[in-house]
């Protein structure tokens, strides 16, 4: 069973985290769409995702706010000119640093 990565941040920080999909593109396929999901969602002091980019076979995300000891889930799907599609989820734990 494979472990899901937690990644950390302030909730005052604004920062970069980086899905990589390069050891899953195959040669000759190539990302054209993807999309990053936040859970829970709620009203009060939402994990937001302020921008994303797709840079060649990454997908970086950049998060803001987020409440004080709460975990949340972050998907990022892709879908590849080749007709793949996949997601990977990471946990984003907001901590005082």
């Amino acid at each position: 069973m494979a472990t899901t990565e937690t990644w950390t941040k302030d909730p005052q920080a604004r920062l970069d985290y980086v899905f990589d999909w390069s050891d899953w593109v195959p040669d000759g396929d190539s990302i054209i769409s993807y999309e990053v999901l936040v859970t829970p969602q709620t009203d009060i002091d939402q994990l937001v995702v302020d921008e994303s980019a797709l840079l060649a076979d990454q997908v970086v995300v950049w998060m803001t706010a987020g409440k004080l000891k709460s975990n949340y889930s972050i998907t990022c799907r892709v879908t590849t000119s080749g007709g793949r599609i996949d997601d990977r989820t990471r946990v984003m734990r907001i901590v005082n640093k």
